[in-house]
């Protein structure tokens, strides 16, 4: 009955949306081309900016980590921003495709399930979206990517812990010092909802890890806020 509805309704590529021969056998139904533009983090990275190694060198502190540490413990991710994710991310942020959102979602929990569990996660925070930014999306794509990690882990999600309350101007094609300065003062706790946040260990939620810029705004927020850690999820990091 399967090969028949395959044959009625073949599946398509969520990217190009050409036609994908045979089965779907990986979580992402992508036509080969499509999937061959996607890169994966791999084994040897930095621990806590995530950045990959060159060489085969494992789990290693970069240099520019152990010059400048970051505040969070880790960054966790799956994919590099490019290619066929980047089309992913962008059809779903300012396409409104949850379905494809969802995807990719999925596949990075799954693939990462263990990886967030051994940082002993208490509670999932999404970066903030500003009011403006929401309404002009109708959704909040950290929000969306917070309820799917809470639903598949069974981890509690506290989405009004931390406010955008300025609008900024767009962060692509700035660098880390301008993309700080563009966030500074732009991103508050909310002082009603610190006894969520208390000794801690936080998961904060982002969709792409560029600079590292609102990562870091948002942790140093959350640390001296009472928190006991932070680490942080994104669907796809930047190089």
């Amino acid at each position: 009955m399967n090969d028949y509805f395959d044959f009625i309704f073949p599946h398509r590529c969520i990217v190009c949306k050409g036609l994908i021969e045979g089965k779907v056998e990986d979580s992402l139904p992508l036509c080969d081309l499509c999937k061959e533009s996607i890169e994966e983090r791999g084994d040897n990275f930095c621990p806590s900016c995530g950045v990959r190694h060159a060489g085969n060198t494992g789990e290693s502190k970069c240099s520019e980590c152990i010059k400048n540490p970051h505040p969070f413990d880790r960054v966790i991710y799956r994919y590099v921003y490019g290619g066929a994710v980047t089309d992913i991310i962008t059809s779903f942020k300012y396409h409104h495709n949850l379905w494809a959102g969802r995807l990719l979602v999925n596949s990075s929990i799954g693939f990462l399930r263990d990886e967030i569990l051994k940082n002993e996660v208490e509670l999932i925070v999404p970066v903030p979206l500003h009011f403006i930014k929401y309404f002009m999306r109708a959704f909040s794509p950290t929000a969306f990517i917070s309820t799917a990690l809470s639903d598949y882990l069974g981890i509690p999600v506290k989405y009004d812990i931390l406010k955008k309350s300025h609008f900024t101007k767009a962060q692509v094609g700035l660098s880390r010092v301008e993309r700080l300065k563009n966030l500074r003062g732009s991103i508050e706790i909310r002082k009603s909802r610190l006894e969520y946040i208390i000794d801690k260990k936080i998961l904060l939620v982002d969709d792409v890890y560029t600079t590292g810029a609102t990562a870091s705004i948002c942790t140093e927020l959350l640390l001296k806020s009472g928190a006991k850690s932070v680490s942080i999820f994104v669907l796809a990091r930047g190089e």
